[in-house]
């Protein structure tokens, strides 16, 4: 009969106080595989963290560089600026020297048309005794100087010669085949002139024609009067030219466009 403490080995409990067997093979395997796929998730954690390290890397200096970029931007702006207010206070500068030189232009400008109304002034007042003498016949050789020829226009005009008193005549401009030049005659006295001038009418009909003489420029504004002035003589209306000026019924004609209740294209300031 077997003691009463000893255990048959059918009785015995493997529990985990129990002494470790060795693990089959197949469990082994198991575990290995487990491991292994563990080290690559980890393997492939640490590429992947890695990566993005590198990722970041490269961000930082992105950044760095977008960082210093702004710098340099901001010392352009900050230099622009600067070259900007220094251009600004230089075209201030050339603005105010332009304008000084615009008026003074304009004062030269000025000045140059009062010292040309001046001289054409002088000249109008020196031509003040003159008259001139169209279409009187002109020969190659002429016997007869043009003080002689004036003569004789005023005796056919009825005024004793003897009386008016000639300074000196002498023919203008540039000799033409076929066409007279005009004879210039500068009389002693302004009266003698305007007698010769009011008893010019005298000489209708004939080819001969007796005007005044005037500057270039003043001699040119009347041409471009005259038309109005036969217009206005036409209509009946009271008309005269003094120097550059037409006058109708007592008041300066102005060119331009008509208005209500005016003579022509008058304007009368």
């Amino acid at each position: 009969m077997p003691p009463k403490n000893k255990r048959l080995a059918s009785e015995l409990d493997f529990s985990k106080t129990s002494t470790p067997m060795k693990p089959s093979s197949k469990q082994s395997k198991f575990q290995d595989e487990e491991e292994e796929i563990s080290l690559k998730s980890m393997y492939k954690m640490l590429q992947d963290m890695n990566k993005k390290l590198e990722k970041l890397g490269d961000i930082e200096r992105h950044l760095a560089r977008v960082d210093q970029d702004i710098k340099d931007l901001k010392k352009s702006c900050e230099y622009a600026h600067e070259s900007y207010e220094e251009l600004k206070k230089e075209q201030e500068e050339e603005g105010k020297a332009i304008r000084k030189l615009e008026e003074r232009i304009d004062k030269i400008e000025e000045e140059n048309k009062k010292l040309k109304d001046d001289t054409i002034d002088l000249r109008a007042r020196s031509m003040r005794n003159n008259l001139l003498f169209y279409n009187i016949p002109e020969e190659e050789d002429e016997a007869r100087n043009s003080k002689s020829l004036i003569e004789g226009v005023i005796e056919d005009i009825g005024l004793d010669v003897s009386l008016i008193e000639i300074d000196r005549a002498h023919r203008i401009g540039k000799k033409t085949s076929g066409k007279p030049r005009p004879i210039v005659s500068k009389f002693l006295r302004y009266q003698d002139r305007e007698e010769v001038r009011r008893n010019a009418y005298k000489l209708k009909g004939s080819k001969v024609g007796i005007a005044e003489q005037f500057p270039k420029e003043i001699a040119e504004k009347r041409k471009e009067l005259y038309p109005i002035y036969k217009k206005a003589k036409s209509e009946g209306k009271k008309a005269r030219m003094i120097k550059d000026q037409l006058y109708v019924e007592g008041q300066r004609y102005t060119a331009g466009p008509p208005r209500p209740g005016l003579w022509g294209n008058a304007i009368f300031p």
